[in-house]
């Protein structure tokens, strides 16, 4: 007789192929997707620091004083783009979303701090003594 095992309640039959009394296996549930938004903001800052590179070109080629400044206003998009696109597409995959949109940004906004300072202090410092 086809009677579920002892214990188990009574339910539909098995599908065909498998044995009375067999476990009926359920899908998944789909992973939820997370937010990128933090790539979303580090590719539009990239995208539009590659401009400012480009105005800079022309700035050096008008002017080296105008050229200089316009590297040290630059150079903070340029490297908070870059290096938070790099840290967005790391962490594009981790299941929580603090780290999935605060981790460029935040990243993002370190390396542009730290690379405004840098070529500040070379322009300002080191440069006019070459």
């Amino acid at each position: 007789m086809n009677q579920p095992p002892f214990g188990a309640p009574p339910g539909s039959p098995p599908p065909y192929g498998q044995p009375p009394g067999a476990a009926q296996q359920t899908a998944p549930a789909p992973a939820k997707k997370v937010a990128w938004w933090g790539g979303y903001v580090s590719l539009a800052v990239l995208a539009l620091s590659l401009l400012l590179v480009i105005g800079t070109i022309v700035a050096a080629i008008s002017s080296e004083e105008l050229g200089m400044n316009m590297t040290m206003l630059t150079s903070g998009p340029l490297f908070f783009g870059i290096v938070g696109t790099i840290v967005a597409l790391v962490t594009k995959k981790n299941p929580k979303p603090g780290v999935a949109i605060g981790a460029p940004l935040g990243c993002g906004c370190l390396a542009a701090i730290v690379s405004a300072a840098l070529v500040a202090v070379f322009f300002v410092a080191i440069f006019p003594r070459l």
